[in-house]
């Protein structure tokens, strides 16, 4: 079952599961998406997501449940009227908080990055005897494909589990540590805050996520966690 998050009569929020696809995929067809996964659950008239989140990527995911709130949701993603939080893994410690203000494919790109918590585990590196992660919280300004993951690869704290622009030591000591808890790579990236005024009623509509599992089992392996 699909955790629910949200539902009226036009907005469904479901804490997407890292692993998914959000629609049936050319890659593979015999994978299972979200949105059949929903279909199968519940009999919608009309359903379609309004955002986009990597397979990888678990958290808050918006649907609309007809097309004038699909449009006018569409527009307030593209006027930056959404407020986007995101949890990550990154390698090492950052010292503060930063701003990455970056260009994505010759468009103009912004990452606001507080750090949250530091972690040490007992893997050695190639580099290094011990495995320094931080945790941190991320609010993309901008929505520029893949944008977290690469202005996270150009301040060299790459996100851990990341396949594409990630570190090949990291993701392997993570992925042996938390195998039970991740999945389709081991991404460590969860959208976990949505806020933003309801099309309909024009309330300011505020959604969490759960904090995803391997929060907590990365925290029992670690060492002393220093909290910001």
């Amino acid at each position: 079952m699909i955790e629910i998050l949200f539902e009226d009569e036009w907005l469904l929020a479901v804490n997407k599961p890292a692993g998914l696809f959000v629609h049936p995929s050319q890659l593979d067809r015999r994978l299972p998406s979200l949105v059949t996964l929903l279909r199968q659950e519940r009999s919608f008239e009309w359903l379609a997501p309004v955002h986009r989140l990597d397979r990888p990527t678990s958290g808050v995911l918006l649907f609309a449940k007809n097309a004038d709130t699909a449009s006018a949701l569409g527009l307030a993603f593209a006027s930056r009227e959404v407020e986007k939080r995101y949890l990550a893994v990154v390698r090492g410690w950052l010292p503060a908080a930063l701003s990455i203000d970056s260009p994505l494919d010759e468009k103009p790109s912004l990452t606001h990055i507080v750090p949250l918590a530091r972690y040490t585990l007992p893997f050695a590196t190639r580099k290094y005897p011990q495995l320094r992660l931080g945790l941190v919280e991320a609010f993309p300004h901008t929505g520029r494909t893949h944008q977290i993951r690469r202005h996270l690869k150009h301040v060299f704290h790459p996100i851990a589990g990341d396949t594409v622009y990630g570190d090949g030591d990291v993701n392997r000591a993570v992925r042996a540590l938390i195998a039970d808890t991740i999945s389709a790579g081991g991404l460590l990236l969860h959208s976990s805050h949505l806020s933003f005024k309801h099309p309909a009623t024009r309330e300011t509509l505020t959604l969490r996520a759960p904090p995803p599992p391997w929060m907590d089992v990365l925290g029992a392996h670690s060492g002393p966690s220093l909290h910001f």
